[in-house]
């Protein structure tokens, strides 16, 4: 799913968490659950910048709606200038909260994927590990593990990374699977 923000805000610089929250209700009626696991690319091509407090509202706002609501769906931020690359990097270490960003090519294809915000040391290496091993599941990861957790630790692990939007989690009947929201993903600036 693509949405451009430049269109729908009708600006170039986007500031602020009045307009941040008028803009999130403007989004939240353009999506809808997904039965299989998509991601919602928000474009701000065309946007000078776009700041902390109307990230948190929209960015952060919208991301958290698509996952409490279990819509499927995984919002990554695209085309960012290095301004609002900046913002991005202040909003999520103040809300200690990361978001996935990238640079879309002219077909809406990703590229550069990466994690901005932090992460605790096991959720690095539990991320390492996915990228490590491509789609995968728990029982995997602890098998290849030098560390000594089990099945249980992994799957917490892993879920926390899925309530932040990094990791998607494909359930086959009671079986789950993990992989990144986006092929290539790493993690920091």
């Amino acid at each position: 799913m693509y949405i451009n923000l430049h269109d729908q805000a009708q600006q170039d610089v986007l500031a602020g968490s009045i307009d941040g929250q008028l803009q999130l209700a403007r989004l939240i009626t353009m999506v809808s659950r997904r039965i299989e696991p998509e991601v919602l690319f928000i474009d701000l091509a065309g946007i000078t910048v776009a700041t902390a407090s109307f990230l948190r509202e929209a960015a952060l706002g919208l991301r958290d709606h698509c996952l409490r609501r279990e819509y499927n769906l995984f919002v990554v931020l695209a085309n960012l200038t290095q301004k609002s690359i900046d913002e991005v990097d202040l909003l999520t270490r103040l809300a200690g909260e990361p978001l996935v960003i990238c640079e879309l090519n002219q077909y809406r294809e990703p590229m550069h994927p990466r994690v901005i915000g932090p992460l605790e040391e096991k959720q690095r290496v539990t991320l390492a590990a996915v990228q490590q091993h491509g789609e995968t599941d728990a029982g995997k990861l602890a098998k290849a593990s030098a560390e000594q957790i089990g099945t249980t630790g992994w799957n917490n692990r892993l879920a926390s990374l899925v309530a932040k939007g990094i990791l998607v989690e494909i359930r086959s009947g009671r079986a789950k699977r993990y992989r990144t929201v986006l092929e290539g993903l790493t993690y920091g600036n």
